[in-house]
């Protein structure tokens, strides 16, 4: 079975506490958990809900640290960190300052457009307005794939999340992106949590998974969880996504790196 390391407790917008998620996981045979809670410095050092007061990353990572895990189980200590280009500098000195097994890198936020808190907002711009955020989205993904931000691209495509797609889709901007992910060495994880909003796929689309694999960029899986039900939420089907993609393995994070394992 493989790990499972994009996972949010009560630290951000989970719903389960750190001790929850890792009896869940033990429950459900994972061996290795990993916990990546939301982590954003804003450009006006505003406080969002879902997620932790950075000052408190510290007591985060010794809450995390600290929790027993099960025999035969690791548990590694990460964050879920926003990209953002204003403050991505201070992001990346705050993290580098404690010692983090991984770092799921992502963009939440367009030039102050939150992408995937509610749909109302899209359903206010025009067509173009929302191809605009879509275009942006993809050009900030490639900077932060180019600043080395992270170790796994999270949800990459999340802007369908309410169903605004792009049309066309801005394939340049995207193969872009892509090239900065396989240049930086990042992994990208196909994210079931898409099956359950309203765009009904998993990010990123099956297009971008061939792509990813075009360029040899590594893959794993991640359900997303913010409750400790949702571990493992879909993780067979990605994986049969994942072969038709091409791929026959995943990445598997560990505290002295990762390693490739075959797809199960």
């Amino acid at each position: 079975m493989p790990g499972t390391w994009h996972n949010h407790t009560r630290w951000s917008d989970g719903k389960g506490t750190v001790t929850e998620t890792i009896a869940a996981a033990h429950a459900r045979g994972v061996r290795s958990l990993g916990i990546s809670d939301h982590l954003i410095v804003d450009p006006a050092g505003t406080r969002h809900a879902w997620a932790m007061d950075p000052a408190r990353l510290h007591a985060y990572i010794a809450e995390v640290r600290s929790a027993h895990a099960p025999p035969g189980m690791s548990v590694l200590c990460g964050v879920e960190a926003d990209y953002i280009p204003s403050t991505a500098a201070r992001t990346a000195s705050l993290i580098a300052s404690h010692a983090l097994d991984h770092v799921v890198a992502s963009v939440h936020v367009v030039d102050g457009f939150t992408i995937d808190l509610h749909p109302e907002p899209w359903a206010r711009l025009d067509p173009a307005a929302r191809h605009r955020v879509h275009e942006r989205y993809w050009m900030l993904v490639a900077e932060m794939a180019e600043a080395r931000f992270g170790s796994i691209a999270g949800h990459l495509d999340l802007p369908k999340k309410f169903g605004f797609r792009p049309d066309p889709l801005p394939w340049s901007l995207i193969e872009r992106a892509l090239d900065a992910i396989a240049g930086a060495g990042m992994v990208v994880e196909l994210n079931t949590a898409g099956w359950h909003k309203p765009c009904a796929e998993q990010y990123p689309s099956l297009d971008i998974l061939r792509a990813c694999r075009a360029r040899e960029i590594p893959v794993t899986i991640s359900a997303d969880a913010h409750e400790p039900s949702h571990l493992l939420r879909d993780f067979d089907r990605a994986a049969d996504v994942l072969r038709d993609a091409g791929y026959d393995a995943v990445e598997h994070f560990t505290r002295s790196g990762r390693e490739s394992r075959p797809l199960a």
